[in-house]
């Protein structure tokens, strides 16, 4: 005996879930407007950054950034660790995804795999103007002037 079973299928059903993922496309990205919570030296995230600094010593400065916003009607947080370059720039660690409660969705509704994922995260980030909380922050400590 064969029986077909047809289910509704609405791509509302994924945006939604138990995992506590707030789950949006790469396209609502560009809508989003992040606030920024707070950033911190933590010399331990230089580590990660062998290679970024010409000179070949582990960095100056380093740490980390968070910033949240709305999305989907849920809270979202978003942060990324950073390293001062030596010429003084200030640029994100992409070796280290980006950790957020955000999952994104392909075209058709499903979860977006990892590296995809990190990816369209980034290319949103890059777009992001976070850099002069990371100068402030650096400015706010007299001992690192």
């Amino acid at each position: 005996m064969q029986t077909n079973l047809s289910l509704p299928c609405t791509s509302s059903a994924h945006l939604f879930s138990r995992d506590y993922y707030i789950r949006v496309t790469p396209a609502d990205l560009e809508g989003l407007e992040l606030r920024h919570l707070f950033s911190y030296l933590d010399p331990s995230v230089a580590r990660d950054a062998p290679g970024v600094f010409r000179d070949g010593r582990a960095g100056v400065y380093a740490g980390s950034t968070e910033w949240h916003g709305l999305a989907r009607g849920g809270q979202i947080s978003l942060a990324w660790d950073w390293v001062r370059h030596d010429d003084g720039h200030i640029l994100a660690l992409k070796r280290v995804a980006p950790r957020t409660n955000l999952q994104l969705l392909d075209h058709a509704g499903y979860d977006l795999p990892g590296v995809e994922h990190v990816a369209e995260l980034w290319r949103f980030l890059d777009g992001v103007a976070w850099q002069r909380h990371i100068l402030a922050t650096l400015n706010s400590d007299p001992r690192l002037l």
